[in-house]
């Protein structure tokens, strides 16, 4: 699918997107307001240390206003155990990876039996 400003955007399933994770070495995670409403900080902090535990170098990409406040996905990621040197104001983290910018959005899929987080790469 093509937006008004002619960028492309597809979705991909959540078994696509562990393909696409298990396939990388470098990984930038964006998290938004959905990963504060989701309560998903601290799935991600496990993904993310399953990551970093087979030798994939993740970081995450926060924009200093992300949630509903200054400051909130920086404090969500720090209790969650994302160690603070992973988590990078997005003017840093677009110096490391200036080709391409990858949104993640943290969803619950409430329709199965078990929430489990579901991922939504834009």
């Amino acid at each position: 699918m093509q937006t008004a400003e002619g960028l492309v955007h597809s979705e991909i399933s959540a078994n696509e997107a562990a393909l696409a994770l298990a396939d990388a070495n470098k990984i930038a995670i964006v998290p938004g307001y959905g990963l504060a409403v989701a309560q998903a900080q601290n799935s991600i902090a496990a993904i993310s240390s399953l990551l970093t535990s087979q030798g994939k170098d993740v970081t995450f990409g926060v924009h200093p206003v992300a949630g509903r406040m200054p400051g909130q996905l920086n404090v969500l990621l720090a209790e969650a155990g994302v160690p603070y040197d992973r988590v990078l104001e997005m003017e840093a983290r677009c110096c490391h990876c200036p080709l391409f910018h990858v949104d993640v959005h943290p969803t619950l899929d409430v329709s199965a039996s078990m929430p489990s987080l579901g991922w939504k790469f834009l």
